[in-house]
């Protein structure tokens, strides 16, 4: 039998990040495009952009709830779960696309359990990394954006050129096979096994109280974090503007649904590198630089976008996608990790993609939806642009030290 010390699950959580991230890309990426085809106004896609992330945020909370206090239900099982109820609301939506209501509220269920799965997955890895030496994370994260890059531009012509109705249908057969993946491939990572470890936790220095385990405690104990936290809150804001209603945008310079999806394919294969130097930037910087470096190339892409007017100007913005999101979603995992304690990372990674996942889209849906169809696409952007700047200053506040806050 391997060891512990001497195993990974490097190829099969590769596996699952190929499949999970291209399902993800296509819901959160065609998301406005798909609604629009469907007879959607910007404000009432909004509308499903928003609930989705709210019912993000319950599942998410839900999660790390479970996560922390039940021993044998870990990110594993959640995950299994989530592209299990994939799999089946996209084949609903193959079923019921003609019924423009329904096949609304599907979709916007599938783009909540997606966004949950995208933040569960990452929590999974970041379990790997405390529990097996020889685990990978920027090499398998790198393989999900490259198929995210072939997957994208081909379906931006497939939905131009035949039928939406390809979209739920490949989204079916790849969160089937994730299903399967996940449940026969993928081993536990679960932060702690050992009863004693929780117990050892809860009797140390900086928390000897259960209450602990409750988030008003959790967010009490961690300010700077929570600071850290609102400035990502304000720049996931305004990049999901840019990423929900890039279709806009694209639009308004005379693009389509193909324009879009090269445009999509660019951002992710610029992911590539970075998420590939993962383990090289982790060896020579700390998780603090790196989170701070991510939100100063969104602020910058967010910059590009602003004063974009042409297409080929959009692809020159999403040359940023990498340095901005691969290091910002990747080590802020890392730096959450570094201030928590054991038995409380999973709550920690729950918060995390509740801003990433959750409160970022719910703020930019409702307020940008309304905001494209009043004031119109550049002054919107610019807007958001402008509020990326504070969540950068709050991002290099909070993080001035990188000592544990615990």
């Amino acid at each position: 039998m391997i060891s512990k010390k001497h195993y990974s699950p490097n190829i099969s959580y590769s596996l699952v990040s190929i499949l999970l991230w291209l399902s993800y890309s296509y819901v959160s990426g065609y998301a406005a495009a798909f609604l629009i085809k469907e007879g959607f106004s910007t404000g009432r896609i909004g509308l499903v952009i928003s609930t989705a992330s709210v019912f993000a945020i319950l599942f998410q909370t839900l999660e790390g709830f479970i996560c922390d206090r039940v021993q044998k239900f870990g990110s594993r099982h959640f995950l299994c779960l989530l592209l299990l109820i994939s799999a089946l609301l996209s084949l609903s939506l193959c079923l019921l696309i003609s019924h423009q209501t329904i096949s609304g509220m599907l979709f916007g269920l599938l783009l909540s359990i997606q966004l949950t799965s995208g933040t569960v997955i990452h929590a999974l890895a970041n379990e790997y990394m405390n529990r097996y030496p020889r685990f990978h994370f920027g090499f398998a994260r790198a393989l999900g954006s490259l198929s995210s890059a072939a997957g994208m531009s081909i379906m931006g012509f497939i939905m131009e050129s035949y039928s939406i109705i390809f979209l739920p249908l490949t989204l079916f057969f790849l969160n089937l096979f994730s299903f399967a993946a996940s449940c026969f491939l993928l081993p536990d990572g679960s932060f702690m096994r050992n009863p004693g470890e929780l117990c050892a936790d809860m009797n140390s220095e900086s928390e000897k109280s259960p209450v602990s385990y409750g988030y008003p405690a959790f967010i009490r104990s961690h300010l700077r974090l929570m600071i850290l936290f609102l400035g990502m809150l304000l720049i996931y804001s305004s990049a999901s503007v840019i990423y929900n209603f890039q279709i806009r945008i694209v639009e308004s310079l005379g693009g389509g649904s193909t324009e879009l999806g090269i445009s999509y394919a660019v951002g992710c294969i610029t992911e590539v590198p970075f998420m590939f130097a993962f383990s090289f930037f982790a060896s020579r910087f700390s998780s603090r630089c790196m989170v701070r470096s991510g939100a100063v190339f969104y602020f910058a892409k967010l910059g590009l976008f602003c004063f974009a007017d042409r297409i080929s100007l959009v692809y020159i913005a999403q040359l940023l996608q990498g340095p901005s999101y691969a290091l910002l979603s990747m080590f802020s995992v890392c730096y959450v990790n570094e201030n928590t304690l054991t038995y409380e990372k999973a709550r920690g990674q729950a918060l995390l993609g509740m801003i990433a996942n959750g409160l970022a889209g719910i703020i930019s849906s409702i307020i940008a939806g309304k905001m494209f169809d009043i004031f119109g696409t550049r002054n919107t952007v610019l807007f958001w642009f402008f509020l990326s700047f504070a969540g950068l200053l709050l991002v290099f506040i909070a993080s001035r030290s990188a000592s544990s806050e615990s």
